[in-house]
C-alpha cells in the first residue's frame, strides 16, 4: 500500500512536530521538515499541525521515501512537549481506491468463458488458454485484474488477441504491450497475489471488443490464477470527502452565521479563518436568505491574492464542481460545492475577507462551511504513481570460451557474458572446476591442471537473481617428444615429398630397381651393351 490514512486530533495543545516513525525496515520519518526524513501528503505538502478538530490526511509513503515491504513501525515523540492527542482513524490504502468507478463494472466471469479461473499449461513452447467473453459495450478504458501463480510461474509469455485486432503481451514485446495506468509494465507474478489496472487504451487496443483470446508459452508459464478481473472506467466526477475537512466555524471569525450587511453600494461582513494548510480545493457552502436578498455582489478576498465573486466578474468568479456559477440565494436552504482549484483561486491562503454590495445584498446565513478535499485527489494520484521498471525475469547470457583440450599448467577460465537489463559489472560470476570428485582451487579464473580431464562449470546470476550456468570438460595431456624416424622428417629418403624421390607422376611406367625384374632387366641392358661393344671391335 503506499498511502497511510491517519485521523487525528488534539487533546491539550499538542505538537506534533517532533512525532516520528521508525519502521522496521530502514528509517526514520517525522511529521515535521526533518533531514532523517519527513512525511509528505498526497498533495506533497507536510503534514497540518494539529487542531481541536479531527484532520485527516493521506500520507504519501512512496513519496516521502519509505520502503514499503514494512511489518511495522515503532513511533517516538518529544514526550511530555508532545502533548496529548489521539489517533481517531489509521488504513493503509492503495493507490486504486475511489479513483475508479468501481460500482459500474463488467465482471469477467461469464459461465462459459471466464477470464476469472486458474491456469495449468502443460504443453511444451506454445498453448492456448481459451476465450473471454468480455463485451465492452460501454468503451471501458480499464481493466482490473487479480492475479497469482505458482512457485515459477512466469507471464512474460502471456498475451491477449483481441476480437477488435492485435495482441498484447503481459511484457515488452513488439507486437503490443499491456500498459498499466502508470505507464509501466505488469509486474512479475509472485505467489502473493498483485493487483494491477491495465490502461487498455494507452496500451493501444481498439476498444470496440467482444472478448479476446489467450496465448501462453505453455508450460513453461507455469501455474497461475486469475483471482478477479473486471472492465471498469474512471469515476465522472470527483468523490469527496465529507466527513473530513476544515470547518469554518472559528470562534473569533467564523464563516458559519447570520449576515446582515448595511450601508450604501458596499458593506465589509469581516474576515474568516481558514488555514488551507492541506491545501483543499473545494469549499462546501450551505446558504439561504430571507425574501429579496441577492448574493450576486458577494465576493471573497483571499489571503494568497485574488478576489472571487458569487456571480460572473471580470475580477474573478467562484465556479461549482460542474463549472457554473453559485446558483441564487432562495428562502430554502442549498449546498453548493465550490472548485476553488477551477476558480483560480491560489490554495495556499490563511483565510478571507468577505465583501457585499451593502444593504441591497439582504439578509441571509451560511448553514455550514467546509473546505474539503476528494476521498483521493486521483488526478494527483494517478501522476504519482510509480512507473514500474522492465521486470527482469531473463537470466544472463553466458558462453565458456575455452578449448575442451589443453596441457598441464595453469588454465585461465574465460567466459562471454550478458544480461538484458543488468550491466555486466553487476553479474555475479562463480566458477567450479573438479577433477572426479576432487575440487580444485580457482584463483582470478585460474587454476593449475595435470594431466586427466577436468569439468569446469560457470555460473552467472543478474541483479534479480536469475541464474544460468554453462559445464564444459577440458582435457589435459602432455605433448609427446619428437620421433627422430618420424616420416615427416624431410631428411627421410622415402619421404614422397624428398625432390630426390622419383616422381611419381614422370615415370608411371619405372619399376622398383630393387626388385628382382628390375635386376634382370638391368642384366639384359648390360649384356647387350657388351656384344655390341665386341662386334664393333
Amino acid at each position: 500500500h503506499r498511502y497511510l490514512k491517519v485521523t487525528f486530533k488534539d487533546a491539550e495543545e499538542a505538537d506534533l512536530s517532533q512525532l516520528r516513525f521508525e519502521f522496521n525496515n530502514g528509517g526514520t520519518f517525522w511529521f515535521s521538515e526533518n533531514a532523517e526524513g519527513t512525511f509528505l501528503t498526497a498533495n506533497g505538502t507536510l503534514i497540518p499541525d494539529i487542531t481541536e478538530s479531527t484532520q485527516t490526511v493521506y500520507i504519501d509513503l512512496l513519496a516521502s521515501g519509505v520502503n514499503l515491504d514494512f511489518e511495522g513501525f515503532h513511533i517516538h515523540s518529544a514526550g511530555a512537549a508532545t502533548g496529548s492527542f489521539e489517533i481517531v482513524d489509521a488504513e493503509l490504502v492503495s493507490k486504486y481506491a475511489d479513483a475508479f468507478d468501481l460500482e459500474n463494472t463488467l465482471t469477467l466471469d461469464d459461465e462459459d468463458s471466464p477470464f476469472i479461473k486458474t491456469y495449468n499449461p502443460t504443453n511444451p513452447d506454445y498453448e492456448y488458454l481459451g476465450y473471454v467473453y468480455a463485451p465492452n459495450t460501454d468503451n471501458h478504458k480499464y481493466m482490473l485484474i487479480t492475479y497469482k501463480g505458482e512457485e515459477g510461474a512466469d507471464l512474460s509469455g502471456l498475451r491477449l488477441e483481441f476480437s477488435s485486432g492485435g495482441f498484447f503481451w503481459f511484457s515488452e514485446n513488439d507486437q503490443g504491450t499491456l500498459r498499466t495506468i502508470s505507464g509501466g509494465l505488469i509486474p512479475v507474478v509472485s505467489t502473493n497475489l498483485k493487483t494491477v489496472i491495465i490502461d487498455l487504451e494507452k496500451s493501444g487496443i481498439n476498444l470496440n471488443f467482444e472478448g479476446f483470446h489467450i496465448h501462453s508459452s505453455g508450460v513453461s508459464t507455469g501455474n497461475f490464477e486469475i483471482v478477479d478481473a473486471k472492465l471498469l472506467s474512471k469515476l465522472d466526477k470527483p468523490e469527496l470527502d465529507l466527513e473530513n475537512g476544515i470547518v469554518l466555524d472559528d470562534e473569533g471569525s467564523p464563516f458559519i452565521k447570520e449576515y446582515t450587511p448595511e450601508g450604501e453600494g458596499y458593506g465589509y461582513l469581516g474576515y474568516v479563518y481558514a488555514p488551507n494548510n492541506g491545501l483543499h480545493r473545494y469549499l462546501l457552502v450551505t446558504y439561504k436568505g430571507e425574501e429579496g436578498a441577492d448574493l450576486s455582489g458577494l465576493r471573497l478576498e483571499f489571503s494568497s491574492g485574488g478576489v472571487f465573486w458569487f456571480s460572473e466578474n471580470d475580477q474573478g468568479t467562484l465556479l461549482t464542481i460542474k463549472g457554473e456559477t453559485i446558483p441564487a440565494v432562495t428562502t430554502e436552504a442549498q449546498t453548493v460545492i465550490i472548485d476553488l482549484k477551477a476558480s483560480g483561486v491560489d490554495l495556499d491562503f490563511e483565510g478571507f475577507h468577505i465583501h457585499s454590495n451593502g444593504a441591497s445584498t439582504g439578509n441571509f446565513e451560511i448553514v455550514d462551511a467546509k473546505l474539503i478535499s476528494e476521498k483521493f485527489i486521483f488526478e494527483d494520484l494517478i501522476a504519482q504513481l510509480p512507473v514500474y521498471e522492465t521486470p527482469d525475469i531473463f537470466p544472463p547470457t553466458l558462453t565458456i570460451t575455452n578449448s575442451t583440450s589443453a596441457t598441464p599448467g595453469s588454465i585461465t577460465i574465460t567466459y562471454e557474458v550478458s544480461d538484458d537489463v543488468s550491466a555486466v559489472e553487476n553479474i555475479v560470476i562463480e566458477i567450479e572446476v573438479k577433477k572426479g570428485a576432487d575440487t580444485i582451487t580457482v584463483t582470478n579464473n585460474s587454476f593449475e591442471a595435470t594431466e586427466g580431464v577436468y569439468t569446469v562449470t560457470v555460473r552467472a546470476t543478474d541483479e534479480a537473481g536469475n541464474e544460468t550456468e554453462e559445464t564444459i570438460q577440458i582435457t589435459v595431456e602432455a605433448e609427446e617428444p619428437e620421433d627422430p624416424e618420424d616420416p615427416e622428417d624431410p631428411e627421410d629418403p622415402e619421404d614422397p615429398e624428398d625432390p630426390k624421390d622419383p616422381d611419381e607422376k614422370g615415370c608411371k611406367g619405372c619399376k622398383d630397381v630393387a626388385t628382382p625384374a628390375g635386376l634382370t632387366f638391368l642384366s639384359l641392358v648390360g649384356l647387350a651393351i657388351f656384344f655390341i661393344r665386341r662386334k664393333r671391335s
